[in-house]
């Protein structure tokens, strides 16, 4: 079971497809897992950045997930949410998160100036992308309905597949939790 942090966090006051997210990953990933949701990274230029949920697994590296709730269709490269066009699209809102949480990471801490934060797409509400994934975006970054049934694998092939992504051993995990909770959400 993955092991969220803080332990007494009321999932009930995360937004409901968040909510919906966090707990099919802590009933399915392992408890090599660590989930902190509702992270917010403030950058100096004052540009703010809430990641739904933070992955970590000390053999592995650290995960950036963005949960998208609803149906998205993708036209001619852009994606669409009820026939409206998204922008940023998910990609590259996830894809922003994940670097602005690294950056504020190695901005904190010397020892993680190696570590790659990879980013990551839940859409509990989606089987299949409609219309193609655009140019620059890998299915290996998206976790559709299906994929959140059995997720461990999958964050195995994306970690591994990146030469940037570093184990978090020597006592990196608990100094990731640590400055997590600097900068984590106090949900109302």
């Amino acid at each position: 079971m993955g092991l969220l942090i803080p332990e007494d966090l009321s999932l009930d006051r995360l937004p409901k497809k968040e909510r919906r997210v966090v707990r099919r990953l802590q009933s399915s990933l392992g408890d090599s897992w660590l989930m902190i949701p509702a992270v917010v990274v403030a950058e100096k230029k004052g540009r703010t950045y809430e990641i739904d949920l933070v992955l970590l697994n000390e053999q592995l590296g650290i995960v950036a997930l963005e949960t998208k709730g609803g149906p998205f269709t993708i036209r001619h490269g852009e994606w669409y949410q009820g026939g409206e066009i998204v922008e940023p699209s998910p990609p590259r809102q996830a894809e922003d998160a994940a670097y602005a949480l690294r950056r504020w990471l190695r901005g904190k801490s010397e020892r993680l100036a190696d570590n790659h934060v990879q980013y990551a797409l839940a859409f509990p509400d989606m089987t299949e992308i409609d219309g193609g994934l655009p140019p620059g975006v890998s299915q290996d970054h998206l976790f559709l309905s299906g994929d959140l049934a059995d997720p461990e694998d999958r964050l195995f092939d994306l970690l591994s597949a990146d030469y940037r992504n570093r184990p978090l051993e020597g006592g990196l995990v608990e100094e990731v939790v640590g400055l997590s909770h600097l900068s984590c959400t106090r949900l109302p």
